[in-house]
């Protein structure tokens, strides 16, 4: 879950990057993105412990 969840945020960066032609403060947005994958990707791994009966 946690590689799916890199790869999709790889696209949307590179997307949005293409899109809005984002050539400036490339280290700020990268953070901004990288907090954005360790929110969704956390919330989603915690989830799993609630629909997973082996966890």
């Amino acid at each position: 879950m946690h590689l799916m969840m890199g790869v999709a945020f790889a696209i949307i960066h590179t997307l949005l990057f293409q899109t809005f032609d984002l050539d400036n403060d490339l280290v700020i947005w990268g953070i901004v993105f990288r907090v954005g994958h360790w929110v969704i990707a956390g919330m989603g791994l915690g989830m799993i412990a609630g629909t997973h009966p082996m966890m």
